[in-house]
């Protein structure tokens, strides 16, 4: 019975069944063994770890520092706002899903009238075709990302954005995000929308517990909409952030600048320190926002964010608490700025008025007043679309017609066996002809610096001998054209079929062409076949005035005349200089205390309105900015350079008499005309001349013939004229001034540049003199106190939120003239006194309490458009404290500079009784001035 027993039992030890069995027995055992160990002797323990299984360090935004003028008024400060943030808790992870909340996001966004700010590298376009949003590195960046490749391919980088668009959402490509977003299921704006939102939080996929914004300064309609959808939105929440907002705006612009999101690009790729920056960080663009971004900025503090092995947070900890940036005092007078930049506006507004339809040289015509706001003030894109009014509509096929008889037109004359040359075509086809050359060169069609400028034919050309079709099939043999650029260069053709693809290619860009297209609109305005009245009644119709219904009226009847309409618009400055970018429409005034070289105003006009470029920026405003011609992006007091013009012969005097070359006494006789030169005599100013003057007189005058005799004087070697000593001596005086390098006032101001050439025009401050206002105002400040050259400031001190001053900037001397007598000075001052008290000036300072002294300049830059106008002064003459210049680009005569800064005195120094506030008339002002002084 034992042996049956044993027998069983060894059977089954030595089974292939037993053995499996006492594996798994073994392997139930330990799993038992280990759930027991993980639960009950060690579960509290993983319990925790798994709770709080990360952590990570991130960043507390600190807040930014205020801008205050001198007198501690708020200029730039932070204000509450909301944002839309996404944070990924990984509740959802399914894309259709994603797509599906984003999508609902995007919609209770803008139904309440906010949009999204998310960065991405694409767009789309007005035609709704997906285009680049970024150039140059910052496309490289973009491609990098979305390919996950830091090895670009070539044929990755010159994939279009098309492409790139469907590799992020839909490629089967291991790299590729696979947005999958439905092309049925959303229209291609929506598509393109949450693609932009999912490709942000791709970009933050290694950084989930980062919070990302979707949307900032949200009203408080989408806030309550967020919140109340909150359950259907995983990871959205609203979050309490800051907009910077600034004060006196316009006036204070390009002063102030702008700040604006860090952006997607790198932060060592902006030079920014990743211990300072997050991405999501404002910093400052341009102005003192930039200038002083290291005291603006603030430290950002800390906190320690813990996160479950489901990337849930579980637990925030300050660590390190924010410091708020230091504050900024400006030496600006932000009163003084506001009622000059007004009062420049209305002044520049008063002369352009004066002369339209006013005959004479640089007339402005009443159509080109009508094409200026077709051109810079109303939105010609807006015609072509859907919903687009009758008038919108009714003009843009006045355009399509006229553009395809354009089109047609060209074919004729650029045929192949077209002789029409530029005197044989009207202005409007000669225009058309020279714009198309130019277009070609600057595609790189026509290889400009290929071209042999002593070849027959291309004389014949500019000759206007020959036409433009016979020059490029010329161009074409010569090989001047790059053929890649329009045809394929392996195969054969002939002349006539390389020249045909050439007009074709041509005519693509023309049609693409912003540029060309105005002027066919111009052509129109030109003609009447779109008239003043409808330009009238389109700009209440796109909001540019505000409507009235009696106007409208009016200008449909007849009753009003465009012509009046418009005027009385500019006269009340309901549509201004600024807008209408005619001459003139820009200007720049700076005021300086002579005794530090601080900066009390510096204007540029036109300004713009900086918040709408804070924080983010308004696209299609920022886009108005940069197509407007009159540049309001441009801070001319430091970045337009002219010709000194005759403000340069205080300069001129200070070296004649100091070089000995002249003495008070000595006089030289104006008859009109310098007659040193063999030939090509310049001419004064007077053509009837001044007659006999000393230092004094030629100051007062301005007499150009008596300055050309110092500037001979000072080119004289033994007797013999050498225009090289002459420009070697100004030279010398010329960087005793500051003249040799930029004012120090900052804002990247742009470098002077000493005359090099002509001694003697150079001495009236003509040759190749060329300065900002704020290196002629420092000029002037050396005038004005004898002999220290300031460099000009415009920050006063920094202090700490709790008001502890933490840096002054004490005035600096960037130097000290010391050979030049009293006399010297006394002569130069007399000069400048009776300039402005002995003439017709005079009047222009009868309401200012102190007695001015300045010198007026009129330089020439083009001989097509009106000279520029300068003034320099200062100012009380007795005991100088302030200096005021004021430079009207393209402003006809100098007297009308004079009467700006007649106006700063007079705010400056009313007489008793007057309010300041008065002196502000908030609309254009007649010119009192006539006659140029120069």
């Amino acid at each position: 019975m034992l042996d049956i027993i044993f027998d069983k039992i060894k059977e089954t030890v030595t089974s292939r069944v037993f053995a499996i069995t006492m594996i798994y027995l073994v392997l139930v055992g330990g799993l038992i063994y280990r759930m027991f160990y993980l639960q009950i002797i060690h579960g509290e323990e993983y319990q925790k770890k798994y709770e709080s299984s990360q952590t990570h360090t991130r960043a507390i935004k600190a807040t930014r520092g205020n801008i205050y003028d001198k007198n501690g008024k708020l200029l730039a400060e932070n204000v509450l706002t909301y944002s839309v943030i996404f944070q990924d808790y990984g509740k959802l992870t399914e894309a259709s899903d994603i797509n599906d909340m984003v999508a609902n996001m995007i919609k209770l966004i803008e139904k309440n009238n906010d949009t999204i700010d998310v960065e991405f590298g694409l767009k789309l376009n007005d035609e709704g075709k997906i285009v680049y949003a970024v150039s140059g590195n910052k496309k490289k960046r973009f491609l990098k990302d979305a390919y996950s490749n830091e090895k670009l391919t070539d044929k990755e980088l010159s994939v279009s954005a098309e492409d790139a668009y469907e590799f992020i959402n839909y490629s089967t490509d291991t790299n590729s995000p696979k947005f999958n977003v439905d092309k049925k299921k959303y229209s291609k704006e929506m598509q393109f929308k949450i693609t932009a939102i999912r490709y942000a939080m791709y970009m933050n996929r290694y950084s989930k517990y980062k919070q990302l914004t979707i949307a900032s300064d949200v009203n408080e309609k989408t806030v309550a909409a967020i919140e109340e959808n909150s359950a259907d939105l995983k990871g959205v929440s609203i979050m309490e952030d800051t907009r910077r907002v600034y004060h006196c705006s316009t006036s204070m612009a390009h002063i102030l600048g702008y700040t604006g999101s860090v952006g997607s690009t790198s932060l060592k790729e902006q030079g920014l320190d990743e211990e300072k920056y997050t991405s999501n960080d404002q910093i400052g663009k341009s102005g003192i926002e930039k200038e002083y971004e290291d005291y603006l900025h603030g430290t950002m503090g800390q906190e320690e964010v813990t996160l479950n092995n489901k990337k849930a947070i579980t637990k925030i900890e300050v660590t390190k608490e924010p410091v708020a940036g230091k504050d900024v005092y400006l030496t600006i007078d932000a009163d003084l700025q506001e009622a000059t930049y007004k009062m420049l506006e209305e002044h520049i507004a008063g002369i352009l008025l004066s002369k339209i339809e006013a005959g004479g040289d640089f007339s402005i015509k009443m159509t080109d007043v009508y094409y200026a706001l077709l051109n810079n003030v109303i939105d010609v894109m807006k015609f072509s679309e859907k919903d687009a009014s009758d008038l919108e509509k009714s003009i843009y096929n006045t355009y399509k017609h006229e553009r395809s008889s354009v089109f047609d037109r060209l074919d004729t004359v650029l045929g192949f066996n077209s002789k029409e040359n530029y005197n044989t075509l009207n202005k409007d086809y000669q225009d058309y002809t020279v714009y198309i050359y130019r277009l070609l060169g600057n595609k790189g069609v026509l290889l400009k610096d290929k071209i042999d400028k002593n070849d027959a034919t291309y004389k014949k050309y500019v000759k206007d001998k020959i036409s433009l079709s016979e020059f490029l099939q010329y161009a074409i043999s010569k090989e001047w054209i790059d053929r890649s650029k329009f045809s394929d260069t392996d195969g054969y053709y002939s002349s006539e079929e390389i020249y045909a693809k050439m007009i074709q290619y041509t005519k693509k860009l023309l049609k693409n062409d912003s540029t060309f297209n105005k002027k066919v609109y111009k052509n129109l305005v030109a003609s009447q076949k779109i008239t003043g009245t409808q330009i009238s009644l389109l700009l209440f119709e796109q909001g540019v005035i505000k409507y009235n219904k009696d106007e409208v009226a009016k200008l449909k009847s007849g009753a009003i005349s465009a012509s009046s309409f418009i005027r009385g618009k500019i006269k009340k400055l309901k549509i201004t200089p600024g807008q209408l970018g005619l001459d003139p429409s820009s200007g720049s005034v700076v005021v300086t205390d002579s005794n530090s070289g601080e900066v009390r105003a510096m204007v540029s006009y036109p300004g713009y309105d900086n918040n709408k470029l804070a924080n983010k920026i308004d696209a299609d405003y920022y886009s108005l900015l940069t197509t407007s011609t009159a540049s309001p992006l441009i801070n001319r007091p430091v970045q337009q350079r002219t010709a000194p013009g005759s403000t340069y012969k205080l300069l001129t005097s200070v070296a004649g008499l100091t070089e000995g070359v002249i003495t008070p006494s000595t006089t030289f006789n104006c008859t009109g005309k310098f007659d040193k030169f063999a030939a090509n005599n310049p001419a004064c100013w007077r053509k009837s001349g001044h007659g006999k003057l000393n230092v004094v007189g030629g100051i007062k005058n301005s007499c150009n013939v008596f300055f050309y005799n110092v500037g001979w004087k000072l080119s004289l070697v033994n007797g013999k004229y050498n225009s090289n000593v002459g420009l070697k001596k100004l030279k010398k005086y010329a960087e005793m001034f500051g003249f040799d390098a930029p004012s120090g006032v900052g804002f990247g101001e742009y470098q002077p540049k000493i005359s090099d050439e002509y001694s003697v025009p150079s001495a009236i401050g003509q040759g190749t003199n060329a300065y900002t206002p704020t290196q002629i105002n420092r000029y002037t400040d050396a005038v004005a106190n004898k002999g220290t050259v300031y460099d000009l400031s415009i920050v006063d001190k920094i202090k700490t939120s709790s008001g502890k001053v933490v840096k002054n900037f004490n005035s600096k001397v960037h130097n000290k003239i010391t050979t030049v007598a009293d006399s010297t000075w006394s002569l130069v001052h007399q000069g400048a006194y009776q300039v402005v008290n002995d003439s017709n000036l005079k009047g222009l300072f009868s309401k200012a309490t102190v007695e001015v002294a300045g010198k007026t300049g009129t330089a020439q830059e083009q001989t097509t458009r009106p000279d520029h106008a300068l003034f320099t002064s200062f100012a009380p003459y007795d005991n100088p404290k302030v200096a005021v210049t004021a430079v009207i680009p393209h402003g006809y005569t100098s007297s009308y500079a004079a009467e700006i800064a007649g106006k700063v005195y007079q705010y400056m120094y009313p007489e008793p009784g007057t309010k300041k506030k008065h002196l502000i008339k908030n609309e254009a002002v007649t010119p009192k001035a006539s006659a140029s002084h120069d």
